[in-house]
């Protein structure tokens, strides 16, 4: 079993994961790319860009989601508990990994 003390210091660094994502996706979600005309070549940087801050945006809001689940986890008191074998996930991963959902052994397979 995880000690408590060590849960707390993992849902800290959770929680502080979560409002550091959150700023950034805000951030870059309110970005503005030009209105005005321009050349093809400065459309298609602006677009390319867009493209490249959405993609950005979407792998922040996976992470967000992996994190509000570990969250969700600690609260329901099954944090730390493979979703695969049911075994408990090892303190080292969790340090490493703190939204872990698999052990060590499902993670290999």
């Amino acid at each position: 079993m995880i000690p408590e003390d060590k849960i707390k210091e993992l849902k800290d660094s959770l929680l502080s994961d979560k409002q550091r994502l959150e700023e950034k996706i805000e951030t870059l979600s309110d970005m503005e790319f030009g209105d005005a005309v321009g050349t093809d070549n400065e459309d298609a940087d602006e677009t390319e860009e867009m493209a490249n801050t959405q993609s950005t945006i979407d792998l922040l809001e996976e992470r967000l989601e992996r994190i509000n689940d570990a969250l969700t986890r600690i609260e329901m008191g099954v944090y730390g508990v493979c979703q695969s074998c049911h075994k408990e996930i090892g303190v080292d991963l969790l340090s490493v990994d703190p939204e872990s959902t698999l052990c060590k052994e499902c993670k290999a397979d």
